[in-house]
């Protein structure tokens, strides 16, 4: 997507060449041609999900970002965060490893679940003593839930981790964890949640994505499904969205439809499948890439993470895979 800014910026002094060589309608004829040629070869970037092989980061990252790159990974998304380290490297390190390999780090996945607030003695027994009326308190926790602010350890954590994705590059922030079986309060108060991660993330100059799992995607009784409660109670102005293919499909749920209800709310994707993108034939990558940059999508990301091949066979076998789409080329 990146590839397409050098027309931009040189349209008019290639025109004006043109015209001083050959006249201006022969420039303009001519340099239709030179569009449409050059065109024809540029593609979206294709970008790769670190973490799906965590494992040889540590072992070898600057050979496996070199090997990512020789492959024709161009955009980097990094996880794998714990006490200000990515991949078990110091931001410094990560930057430099990327800097070798000529890929862009665009960016993270950072999940941190919200502290859960103590409960004092006289709630629970409250809690135990009005069982019978759960549908009632239940009301009532969700509205003061909404109202209520993240705590201060919970804002530093994200402070600091924001700032080193600001560091590294980051356009994109992406948590993809979510508390088990969620009741409406708990919704609720994640929705306040990202809605304030969002606003941290903006101040930083990136945008604040969820990723829903199969678990957050599947409907249960004709209800809505997490995912969408959490979509309609963030604010389409803090919180977008990452989509993972294989995690819809599970989840019985169609992307492109997704793609359509979220319009410019799905920033980024995960090619993600059975093993190597494409040999499941189950997920229509290529009709989901189309929707996706009809609809503002910014970046994509293979994962991979069930190898039936080493597993750089299968990063490679993916990216060779979704290079051939038409999607990819527009």
């Amino acid at each position: 997507m990146d590839r397409l800014g050098f027309f931009k910026q040189g349209l008019a002094s290639v025109m004006d060449a043109a015209s001083s060589i050959i006249g201006l309608k022969k420039a303009a004829d001519s340099f239709v041609e030179v569009v449409d040629e050059a065109l024809s070869n540029i593609k979206t970037d294709i970008g790769f999900h670190l973490p799906s092989i965590d494992a040889a980061i540590y072992d070898g990252g600057a050979s496996v970002l070199e090997n990512l790159a020789a492959i024709g990974y161009s955009t980097i998304e990094v996880g794998t965060y714990k006490d200000g380290k990515l991949h078990y490297k110091t931001p410094e390190e990560l930057k430099e490893l990327a800097r070798k390999a000529n890929v862009k780090i665009t960016a993270a996945h950072l999940n941190h679940l919200l502290t859960e607030p103590v409960k004092s003695e006289a709630e629970a027994s409250n809690e135990e003593e009005n069982v019978k009326g759960e549908d009632v308190i239940q009301d009532v926790q969700t509205e003061e839930i909404a109202e209520a602010t993240i705590n201060d350890a919970d804002k530093d954590w994200w402070l600091s981790a924001l700032t080193i994705c600001k560091d590294l590059g980051c356009k994109y922030v992406t948590m993809a964890q979510f508390p088990e079986n969620p009741d409406q309060a708990t919704i609720a108060r994640y929705a306040k949640y990202f809605d304030t991660i969002g606003e941290m993330a903006a101040e930083q100059g990136m945008k604040f994505c969820f990723h829903p799992t199969k678990a957050e995607l599947t409907k249960s009784d004709d209800s809505a499904s997490v995912f969408e409660m959490l979509a309609e109670q963030t604010d389409k102005e803090k919180v977008w969205f990452e989509i993972d293919t294989l995690e819809a499909v599970e989840a019985a749920t169609d992307v492109c439809e997704l793609l359509k209800q979220h319009d410019k709310r799905v920033l980024l994707l995960h090619l993600h499948d059975y093993g190597v993108a494409g040999d499941s034939g189950l997920i229509d990558f290529d009709s989901i890439i189309k929707e996706g940059i009809k609809r503002g999508l910014a970046d994509i990301f293979i994962e991979v993470r069930d190898f039936h091949l080493p597993a750089m066979n299968c990063v490679e076998r993916s990216y060779y895979y979704v290079d051939t789409l038409p999607s990819i080329r527009y």
